[in-house]
């Protein structure tokens, strides 16, 4: 009795609180009770996954949910609710369901399981064939992957599943990808070069590896600028992601980039720890890269020896660095490269050196008309 008590309750109640607008009714509503609601009415929930900040998430809002057409469908099939990915129970459900993408268009089984998904801006009828097709319980993202599971590997079937999970964003397109493919002999036709050119995300696939290996054929179609651009994104977003562990930086450069993976990777640690304001890690990865290239240009080395100043302050690691500076000194009595030798010199305590050399700075570019702002605010602060 208390069970038809509580459905009642939450019937009236949210059958009182929705969205006013001629289209889809839309609940006011935590997605628990609507999918309480689901259960009692035998529907699939719908839900609009947005930010505020989106704007074909409020173009949808206004020029397609708000149809006639959409919402006589939607709220004869679904339960719908709107929620905002960044507030409430936003970010939690944002979390659960792998949603990285806004517009996400979800539909739900009552029991919270993914019937079909949709990531990106639909029109009224893409959004009413998506609707169709989360309703076909042979044929929606969730019955695929149940034949998928079950063995299903067909290169039709593959290709099907492919495109629906690619669309849903649910996150396992590639590896339907690499599947499709192995039932290929040759991979670089045309249609597969095109699937592994605009579908592959990540560099940790052999997809990303047989793209390295082929780049001269991708760059005939792409371009090769197109195709070097690619690789590049793949790497750096994995790694900034933390898709890629730092310690596999080795690693995965190699298999980008062959002839310059060792420079590339020693480069990409340096970047790292200077962005993260990490000295010792930065000290570290720098000190092995000047040791394994010594012959770096000195405009380089006076960037490297800057940062030094900037982020260190191990005394041991700033002496390398001062001696570093005092090298492009010595090669090249510039202004920039006195300047850094005397920041080094100030943060050892070597105030005396410091003076002499920013003053010697300063002459310099009273010669070559260069901003020597650096130079003085350095002495004035070891003055005071």
């Amino acid at each position: 009795m208390k069970k038809h008590i509580y459905t009642l309750t939450l019937l009236i109640f949210l059958s009182f609180n929705l969205y006013a607008q001629d289209g889809i009714k839309f609940l006011e509503a935590e997605l628990g009770e609507v999918l309480a609601l689901a259960e009692l009415e035998g529907k699939l929930v719908f839900v609009d996954a947005y930010t505020d900040w989106c704007k074909p998430c409020k173009a949808m809002d206004k020029d397609v949910f708000s149809t006639e057409e959409v919402g006589s469908f939607f709220n004869d099939n679904f339960v719908s609710v709107k929620i905002n990915m960044e507030a409430g129970e936003g970010p939690s459900l944002a979390e659960q369901y792998l949603i990285f993408a806004y517009p996400s268009l979800l539909f739900l089984n009552y029991d919270g399981s993914i019937a079909h998904r949709y990531a990106g801006f639909q029109d009224t009828k893409g959004l009413l064939s998506l609707g169709d097709i989360a309703l076909d319980e042979g044929n929606n993202l969730s019955a695929l992957m149940l034949q998928y599971k079950n063995g299903e590997r067909s290169p039709e079937f593959l290709l099907q599943y492919l495109q629906a999970s690619f669309q849903g964003a649910d996150g396992n397109h590639i590896n339907i990808l690499e599947d499709y493919l192995s039932t290929q002999r040759d991979w670089n036709t045309a249609e597969n070069q095109e699937l592994i050119f605009n579908l592959l995300n990540t560099p940790n696939s052999k997809l990303f590896d047989h793209l390295v290996k082929n780049k001269a054929a991708f760059a005939t179609v792409y371009g090769e600028g197109t195709v070097k651009n690619k690789i590049q994104t793949l790497v750096y977003e994995s790694l900034s992601k933390g898709k890629t562990k730092l310690e596999n930086a080795d690693d995965l450069f190699k298999r980008a980039y062959p002839k310059n993976a060792t420079k590339l990777a020693a480069q990409y640690k340096m970047a790292h720890y200077q962005q993260n304001e990490n000295g010792a890690g930065y000290a570290k990865a720098a000190i092995a890269y000047v040791k394994s290239f010594p012959n770096i240009g000195l405009e380089e080395l006076n960037d490297i020896s800057w940062n030094f100043y900037d982020l260190v302050d191990n005394k041991k690691d700033l002496k390398k660095a001062s001696k570093w500076a005092k090298k492009s000194v010595k090669k090249d009595n510039s202004y920039l490269n006195n300047d850094t030798l005397a920041a080094l010199y100030h943060k050892l305590g070597k105030t005396g050196k410091a003076i002499k050399v920013a003053n010697n700075a300063i002459a310099i570019a009273k010669q070559s008309g260069e901003d020597y702002s650096s130079a003085e605010a350095l002495i004035r602060e070891i003055e005071n």
